[in-house]
């Protein structure tokens, strides 16, 4: 009896969480994001430097951005990995947030707004490099943005 009850407090005090696991959830994460590679790949970046060359590419990158936002989101991360989860999240927000300004900005042939949303997209996208890194989710690492 004392060794069923103490199995029964060993299995209570595990957790018995049938969350995922740091690899399902990288391998859940990275085809969320091989899915957004393909497609950021198959753009044509801008041949020009002109206001409507970028706003036009950059209006071409929201909605993959959005995308892996919105998979990546869905994601349930493993309880150690969780606080890197949701910072992950919080930077790739800023990046789509950025893009966004970038579009309209350009759009409106307002270079210096475009230049400051670029420079926080690109600091939202390092750090996020980090965090990918950390996660597992290769795929989102190498991922044109």
């Amino acid at each position: 009896m004392a060794l069923a009850i103490a199995a029964s407090l060993g299995l209570t005090a595990c957790g018995g969480d049938d969350g995922p696991t740091p690899e399902e959830y990288a391998s859940q994460g990275n085809v969320a994001c091989a899915a957004a590679a393909k497609q950021a790949r198959a753009l044509k970046r801008p041949t020009a430097d002109t206001a409507e060359a970028v706003s036009a590419y950059a209006k071409q990158v929201v909605p993959i951005v959005r995308t892996r936002l919105a998979a990546l989101r869905e994601l349930e991360p493993p309880e150690d990995l969780e606080r890197f989860h949701d910072r992950l999240i919080e930077e790739q927000e800023t990046f789509a947030a950025a893009v966004e300004t970038v579009t309209e900005s350009a759009g409106r042939n307002d270079r210096a707004t475009a230049q400051r949303a670029s420079q926080e997209g690109a600091g939202a996208t390092a750090r996020s490099a980090l965090l990918y890194r950390r996660l597992g989710l290769t795929a989102c690492e190498n991922s044109p943005f």
